[in-house]
């Protein structure tokens, strides 16, 4: 076994329980040393890298998967029938995992969301590619839904930093609304939806569809937990502890499969407003955490009404695209709040509020304004 191979056993063996199998969704993957020593990126000049990672293992991007269900049309796959879905699953490998990297983004994907090869070839993610999942416990799965005209890898930044805490997140692209799908077998589909023109009898339509297809990527999840073709998930996934996050129209989506499906425990709803299709105020824990705006009457409704756990969060400083690691690739913004500033504290209040409400772990940023997140206007309903 030569060093580099030994390095993640020794780290495991002097780091317990952060490998261990006792370890809960709070601490896996919790020791900043070592992710100090391991994740940290230097960019080189010209160079832009993401943040810092908060956890110590390291993030996978997996293979590219289509997911297929045959309750619905628009297919996409070759030789399906029924809605293909483009999934990426990123996974925690053992801290100080060695692969090839990940790009940020692919070419087609470059050319749809207006980035030069230029650009793209200049930044650094943390995540690398094939490298068998981590060692120890099964871990906590999340889905990820993104913002219309945002591709899943525009919030990697979020993504790697959650993966590093141990989560597996589940992230989808929506073919058809997605700036472009790439399914598994390479398939590319174009958008033909855009957001400028929606009334409320569309976005009903539209977020049922949004809805639909994160609930097939939860069949498939569980499904992969047992038995993953793919050979990267098996045995490996929590599917008892399921949460969901997403951004502007995945934020509701995260909401509307929150309040229809028993299976997810909980849910992140980042700048997105319901835009008219308010589901049932849900029982389970819910957090909405806004740009700098007054809080949409989609949301009071929904907020004001849960019955389990909510939380209500205003970025000052910021716009709709903070949420999103759009400027900091872009390298500029119209923000207040500087974009990897706004990265690191928003994806602090995520892996936060799903270490509590899935895991369990005390949380101080969910109990009030905390110190050194000035930024955060904080407010928490009453549970009923």
């Amino acid at each position: 076994m030569t060093s580099r191979e030994l390095r993640p056993l020794l780290v495991c063996l002097l780091l317990a329980p952060a490998c261990g199998d006792d370890a809960t969704p709070a601490d896996l993957g919790s020791t900043p040393d070592l992710a100090q020593a391991c994740n940290t990126i230097t960019p080189a000049e010209g160079e832009i890298a993401m943040p810092p990672l908060p956890g110590s293992l390291t993030p996978v991007r997996g293979a590219r998967r289509t997911i297929v269900d045959p309750t619905r049309g628009a297919a996409g796959a070759s030789g399906s029938t029924g809605r293909a879905i483009a999934v990426e699953v990123w996974y925690p490998a053992n801290p100080c995992a060695s692969g090839p990297p990940a790009a940020y983004v692919d070419a087609a994907e470059a050319t749809a969301v207006l980035l030069s090869p230029e650009r793209v070839a200049s930044v650094r993610t943390h995540a690398i590619t094939g490298a068998p999942f981590a060692d120890g416990p099964k871990r906590p799965l999340l889905l990820f839904s993104p913002g219309y005209g945002f591709l899943p890898r525009n919030y990697t930044a979020y993504l790697e930093a959650l993966v590093s805490k141990g989560y597996v997140v589940a992230a989808i692209s929506h073919p058809l609304w997605t700036p472009v799908a790439i399914l598994g077998d390479g398939t590319m589909i174009t958008a033909t939806h855009s957001a400028g023109s929606l009334d409320d009898a569309a976005t009903r339509a539209e977020l049922a569809v949004w809805t639909a297809d994160a609930r097939a990527v939860l069949d498939a999840m569980i499904a992969f937990a047992a038995d993953d073709p793919a050979g990267e998930l098996t045995g490996h996934l929590d599917v008892a502890h399921v949460g969901m996050f997403g951004h502007s129209f995945g934020g509701a989506t995260a909401v509307a499969l929150l309040a229809s499906d028993a299976r997810v425990g909980a849910a992140i709803d980042l700048d997105g407003s319901l835009f008219g299709a308010v589901p049932t105020p849900p029982a389970r824990p819910v957090l909405f955490f806004r740009s700098e705006r007054p809080m949409d009457p989609s949301w009071v409704s929904v907020y004001e009404g849960a019955t389990g756990a909510a939380w209500s969060l205003e970025l000052i400083g910021s716009e709709h695209k903070s949420f999103s690691d759009v400027p900091i690739v872009k390298a500029k913004t119209t923000d207040a709040i500087e974009g990897t500033y706004a990265v690191t504290l928003v994806r602090d209040y995520l892996r936060g509020f799903f270490d509590h409400t899935l895991g369990g772990a005390p949380e101080p940023l969910l109990e009030g304004a905390a110190p050194g997140y000035p930024e955060v206007v904080f407010d928490q309903r009453p549970t009923k």
